[in-house]
């Protein structure tokens, strides 16, 4: 993804609702922290 197509957004693992608002309040730059019963893979 390149900054000339900031409409594609990619994610690398299924968010939810909750999780979905923090990803964006991080600008959409980075995940929140893994809660415990989310795997690592």
């Amino acid at each position: 993804m390149t900054s000339e197509s900031p409409e594609i957004v990619v994610l690398f693992r299924p968010v939810g609702k909750k999780e979905l608002e923090l990803i964006e309040e991080a600008g959409f730059k980075a995940f929140p922290p893994r809660l415990f019963h989310q795997p690592i893979f």
